[in-house]
């Protein structure tokens, strides 16, 4: 039996481009995404201009199928900080929110025209006089303005955008295989003013490794923080062999930590690369009192 391959070909070409075409939806503009603040925001402790973070809380899905995963981080910014002052002053801070991406990695366009609408915030209140689509002008008398990590909101896109579903959203099935690791960090004693955004004391993470294991600062990364992934792993500023205790010690930034923590005890995750094809990964908590008021 003879093959035409020509109509072979043809057949196989209108089989991809139909199920492509059938893949394919439209996010429709004033589509509503529900996000959560993926961090706190303090005007004295961050500055204008820095990059912040909401994670989509549900997948965003249209005709039943997902255009938007569940998890995957909408970028914003810190477009005015300003600290406490004298007399009595309370801080300012302003955001905005301006991207996500969808499952094939477009950019949405996030609406931020303050004169559009009024944003919803989701949960209790743990801040005042929220305004989604332009800045979100927060004021707290007295005190640093603040947003707190999970307060959520209700986002809105801003223009129509065509989708292709069948986008798998980057991910990756070359894994590093993954060990135990024996982390825990040191007593955190000082108490954290956060009322005030004052900077407080780095912290200090124990890893239990041989001496001779050859691990680097860019090695270390603390991945999880509360039981969500970090937008961006943080890296200690340095890292040490103490004699004493016979452990590595890695610190971690101040500001970062506190960034994606809260009061109380809290969970860590932290990846710990040995080797090209090896990552030692452990769980531990840090616990902290916070100054609020």
């Amino acid at each position: 039996m003879k093959i035409d391959h020509k109509k072979t070909f043809l057949l196989l070409l209108i089989l991809f481009v139909s199920n492509t075409y059938a893949q394919q939806v439209m996010l429709k503009k004033g589509t509503t995404i529900p996000v959560r603040i993926a961090q706190n925001v303090n005007g004295n402790i961050d500055s204008q201009g820095d990059t912040i973070f909401f994670e989509v809380m549900d997948d965003v899905l249209v005709d039943g199928k997902i255009a938007v995963k569940k998890g995957t981080f909408a970028n914003g910014k810190i477009t005015n900080a300003e600290g406490r002052k004298s007399l009595g002053k309370a801080g300012k801070i302003a955001l905005e929110i301006r991207s996500v991406k969808s499952v094939d990695d477009q950019i949405i366009n996030i609406v931020r025209d303050k004169l559009g609408s009024e944003g919803r915030k989701r949960t209790g209140a743990t801040v005042a006089h929220v305004i989604m689509w332009g800045p979100l002008g927060l004021f707290a008398k007295g005190r640093a303005a603040r947003v707190m990590i999970d307060t959520e909101y209700d986002i809105e896109v801003e223009s129509d955008l065509s989708i292709n579903t069948a986008a798998n959203g980057g991910n990756s099935s070359n894994s590093p295989d993954v060990e135990n690791l024996d982390v825990h960090f040191k007593k955190y004693n000082s108490k954290i003013n956060y009322a005030k955004g004052k900077i407080g004391k780095d912290f200090k993470l124990n890893i239990v490794l041989p001496k001779t294991t050859n691990i680097a600062r860019n090695d270390i990364k603390v991945v999880e923080i509360l039981g969500h992934k970090l937008p961006k792993p943080i890296v200690p500023t340095e890292v040490s062999w103490n004699k004493k205790t016979k452990t590595f010690i890695a610190v971690l930034p101040f500001r970062e930590v506190v960034k994606y923590s809260a009061p109380g005890t809290v969970n860590v995750l932290v990846n710990v690369q040995v080797d090209d094809k090896s990552v030692l990964q452990g769980q531990t908590t840090l616990t902290t009192k916070w100054k609020m008021k």
